[in-house]
């Protein structure tokens, strides 16, 4: 279980933050602990940690360390071959173009609003 520094969301929100990776399926709480005074002592301000939901054990143990739960990302793949052919009729694969980034950036724009950042209290939403 290491720390790296998240630079984007850093110059965002103008915090020093970091992401837990490389949490092992079984944690300890004084290992949790350690990482947290760790941290603390590099200058870090906010951690996020992604922890598939089968860990329960180890989302837990963040949980009774100070973590907060503030996200739950649900996924359904469809398994689809990528072309420029339609599929179903209502639906067209391209390649992305330079004219698709207005759109994209209002798709986003609406869409974030249950997301990690929206849902954590103590950064601000203007922001998210």
């Amino acid at each position: 279980m290491r720390i790296e520094v998240d630079k984007f969301n850093s110059v965002i929100f103008g915090l020093k933050m970091g992401n837990v990776v490389d949490c092992p399926e079984t944690i300890k709480a004084e290992d949790v602990r350690d990482m947290i005074l760790n941290a603390k002592s590099n200058g870090f301000q906010h951690l996020n940690a992604k922890v598939s939901a089968d860990k329960k054990e180890a989302v837990n143990i963040l949980l009774q360390n100070g973590f907060k739960l503030v996200d739950t990302q649900l996924m359904y793949q469809i398994n689809v071959r990528i072309s420029e052919e339609r599929w179903p009729d209502n639906l067209i694969f391209r390649n992305y173009r330079k004219d698709d980034c207005v759109q994209i950036a209002d798709i986003a724009r609406e869409a974030y609003t249950l997301d990690q950042f929206h849902s954590d209290k103590e950064l601000p939403s203007y922001l998210c």
